[in-house]
C-alpha cells in the first residue's frame, strides 16, 4: 500500500473552546475512518500542528478540506513524504493538547521552544510528531499491560 504522510500547521481563527476541538475529532474520526486516513492533531491556543497518513489521493483531499475550512488560518503545508508505514496506524485521528504533550519533546524539537516554532523547522516537526508517535505508543502498551 502506497501512504503518503502529510504534516501541516495552521492558527486557529479566534479562540477555540474544548467541546469544538472534541466535535472536531469526533467529525474527522468518522471521515477519516471511511478514507482510511490516520493521524494526529496536536495543538495550542494559537496554534495546530497536524499530521494525515493514509492513500495518498485520500490524504491530499483531507488536506485540501482542511485548506478551505473557515476555521484554518495561515495553512502550511510542512512535509509530504511517502513512508513504509504509519506512524499513527491506529487513530483515525487523536488530539494532543500542549498540556498532554512533554514539554521537554517539544523544546527538543522547536528552535522557540513551543509548537508554533515548528512551523519554521518542517524537519524538525517531522522529527517531533515521528517522537510523539513512538511516546504514545509506548504509553498505550503501558496503560495495557
Amino acid at each position: 500500500m502506497n501512504i503518503a504522510r502529510l504534516v501541516y500547521s495552521s492558527h486557529p481563527v479566534g479562540s477555540v473552546a474544548s467541546r469544538e476541538l472534541f466535535e472536531i475529532l469526533e467529525a474527522s474520526q468518522a471521515r477519516n475512518a471511511a478514507v482510511k486516513v490516520t493521524g494526529i492533531l496536536c495543538h495550542s491556543p494559537d496554534f495546530f500542528l497536524q499530521v494525515l497518513e493514509g492513500e495518498p489521493d485520500a490524504g491530499c483531499a483531507t488536506f485540501y478540506r482542511i485548506v478551505r475550512d473557515a476555521r484554518h488560518d495561515r495553512v502550511r503545508l510542512l512535509d509530504f513524504s511517502h513512508v513504509p508505514r504509519r506512524l499513527f496506524r491506529d487513530w483515525n485521528m487523536g488530539l494532543a493538547g500542549i498540556g498532554d504533550i512533554r514539554a521537554e519533546l517539544i523544546a527538543r524539537h522547536s528552535p522557540t521552544g513551543d509548537l508554533a516554532g515548528l512551523a519554521d523547522e518542517p524537519a524538525a516537526a517531522v522529527a517531533f510528531v515521528a517522537e510523539l508517535a513512538a511516546a504514545m505508543s509506548h504509553a498505550d502498551e503501558t496503560a495495557a499491560s
